[in-house]
């Protein structure tokens, strides 16, 4: 097990003050993926563990609030992100959805006597609606 003085909590390139910094990506990436191997019913409890400080109370509130606030901001972040796909999301369903109708309208204006041609443009062309509604899983 690594000393303790080889972890960091806070992004040491972060200028902001101390109570509103970013954590360390490192130490983010540790506490989320403790929090999501247990049950998200019981409360979290993060225990850390202070050197020596001057002004141990006011130390360990500003850490308090520090990872309180960064959390906060996180979630307010991917809040945004998800109201913002979500949008997105309804847009294109509108948009594919009257494609795929005008895509049907037309499909049905051809007689179905005329030909073998329009037969295959008539069924092609309901293909091409129901490939407009597809759309690949995101890779982010």
């Amino acid at each position: 097990m690594p000393e303790e003085s080889e972890y960091q909590l806070f992004n040491s390139m972060d200028p902001s003050p101390f109570h509103e910094r970013d954590l360390d990506r490192e130490a983010e990436e540790f506490i989320v993926s403790w929090a999501q191997e247990h049950s998200s019913r019981k409360p979290y409890k993060l225990i850390v563990h202070l050197g020596q400080a001057i002004d141990r109370p006011d130390a360990e509130r500003i850490l308090s609030e520090s990872i309180r606030n960064y959390f906060s901001y996180r979630a307010e972040m991917n809040r945004r992100e998800l109201k913002q796909l979500l949008r997105y999301g309804w847009i294109s369903l509108v948009i594919a959805t009257l494609f795929l109708g005008l895509c049907v309208t037309v499909a049905a204006s051809f007689d179905p006597e005329l030909g073998v041609f329009f037969r295959i443009l008539r069924e092609g062309l309901i293909i091409l609606g129901w490939v407009a509604m597809w759309r690949p899983p995101c890779t982010a």
